[in-house]
């Protein structure tokens, strides 16, 4: 952004426009004021109205990082466009987003109130190169309010080349799938980017051969395609949260990390460990495997042991029910639990549950042809699948729960004109326009009356006006009495 552009931005904020078409004499000198009364000025400003300001000279900036302010949280999150979400750890009420949005002609600001939250948005004139914009305006963030990167949502390779340089330890990152696309930059990020508290690596594409020995030194790691982290990468470890889709570990080693576990000598800051693997044994067979020569008891499964684990501030999994657990008790007493849920293999085409892990179907002809002749009554599970992004599903997909990770794919009409009960979508490409539509159509009563969950991972959130746009609704007690598990 030019200054001009900021000083306009400014100007319209406070309703001045007019005034800044008035002769030098009648204009409001506030860069002259005494620094006294400046400084007050200054404090009593929005957080976004002090981040424009600063940016309107060198002076300005000087200025406006002599006070001394709080702490501030700064996430950079990319869907199609970087956003910059802004928020004091003392105040979760309140928010601020600068939004990039492509063909923005001139800068403007958005404000957003519900009964328990208020939204300040600005949105800056498109100049063509989103992504440079909002990592020089998030340094000058972190400068002002003298307040490190909370979070970092990467979305392309140059950012992780630009986030190691700025800043090498960070609590929270996510880098979507596909982004890493060598062992080059793999092997990198995990020597040179110090995650703390929570690292969810989407799916990559490299050679399958690959391996790594060296755990990753996060308290929370999930991890999509993990086929390349080994036994010793766990097992060396000091993680507390593991999760990992698509691994190659086998039985005997996920038993071994049991066993290991269970003698208190490794693992000992674990608190939850999920792995979704692929075997060629029959369930049973693959259930012993990893059980036997466990001393391990039948749990109640009322007991009272907590049933969610928190990855994140706005992430907390639910620890699924209604399987079979067993209890195994470390040597210091700890008591960990141990469930397991497998796909059962009947050889037909009309499956109750069928799951379809990362990478299985690569082309839009096997895709078409598995949505096509492949009759699946209960629930289907898609992994990650093509890269063709012109590809486009419209026709339903008629099973009761559909579960499809990077769905860009699977277009609105697919939805409206379905009879799904449970929907879940990692990745879409829904706007909020469209996601205002489902939920518009759904309250109408005419399509979706099957529908009982929809799940729509995306970055939009309550926040998006487009989204809850003429929508009747009213909030929601959390002791309503209405069911809390699907």
């Amino acid at each position: 952004m030019s200054v001009y552009e900021i000083e306009m931005a400014l100007l319209r904020r406070f309703g001045q426009l007019e005034i800044r078409k008035k002769s030098l004499k009648k204009r409001f000198p506030l860069l002259k004021l005494p620094k006294i009364v400046l400084l007050e000025c200054i404090e009593n400003l929005d957080v976004l109205e002090i981040i424009l300001f600063s940016l309107l000279s060198k002076r300005a900036k000087t200025i406006a990082k002599l006070i001394c302010w709080s702490p501030l949280d700064i996430r950079l999150k990319f869907n199609e466009t970087p956003r910059i979400c802004l928020e004091f750890p003392t105040d979760p009420d309140r928010k601020w987003i600068i939004d990039y949005k492509t063909n923005e002609k001139s800068s403007h600001y958005v404000f957003e109130a519900s009964r328990s939250r208020v939204c300040r948005r600005f949105v800056p004139k498109d100049n063509g190169n989103a992504t440079e914009d909002s990592k020089q305006m998030i340094e000058h963030i972190c400068e002002l309010f003298r307040s490190p990167i909370r979070e970092v949502q990467i979305a392309e390779q140059s950012l992780i080349e630009w986030i190691i340089n700025y800043q090498h330890e960070i609590r929270y990152v996510y880098i979507n799938n596909n982004v890493i696309t060598s062992i080059e930059t793999l092997d990198g990020i995990l020597k040179n980017l110090k995650v703390t508290e929570c690292f969810h690596l989407g799916s990559i594409k490299t050679d399958e051969t690959i391996q790594i020995m060296e755990p990753i030194p996060s308290r929370s790691i999930i991890v999509w395609s993990s086929h390349w982290i080994t036994l010793p990468s766990i097992l060396n470890g000091n993680n507390s949260v593991i999760r990992l889709f698509g691994s190659k570990l086998t039985p005997k080693d996920i038993k071994t990390i049991l066993k290991e576990w269970q003698k208190g000598t490794k693992l000992q800051h674990l608190e939850f460990l999920g792995i979704n693997i692929s075997t060629t044994l029959y369930p049973n067979r693959c259930a012993y495997e990893v059980l036997k020569d466990l001393n391990l008891t039948e749990s109640d499964d009322n007991d009272g042991r907590p049933r969610t684990v928190k990855f994140h501030d706005e992430w907390i999994y639910q620890v699924p029910q209604g399987h079979r657990i067993l209890n195994l008790v470390r040597s210091d007493g700890m008591i960990g639990s141990v469930f397991y849920d497998y796909v059962g293999k009947d050889g037909g085409m009309n499956n109750i549950l069928f799951n379809l892990q990362d990478d299985v179907i690569t082309s839009v002809e096997r895709l078409d042809r598995l949505l096509k002749n492949l009759k699946v009554t209960e629930r289907l599970f898609l992994g990650s699948t093509i890269d063709d992004q012109k590809f486009k599903v419209t026709e339903p997909i008629p099973s009761r729960f559909i579960s499809i990770k990077r769905s860009f794919w699977f277009k609105l009409p697919a939805i409206l004109n379905g009879t799904n009960s449970i929907i879940l979508l990692d990745d879409p490409t829904f706007t909020a326009k469209d996601i205002n539509t489902i939920l518009k159509e759904w309250q109408k009563g005419l399509k979706l009356r099957n529908l009982e969950y929809l799940e729509i991972k995306n970055v939009l959130t309550f926040w998006d006006h487009e989204l809850m746009a003429d929508l009747v609704y009213t909030l929601s007690s959390q002791n309503d009495g209405r069911p809390k598990k699907v």
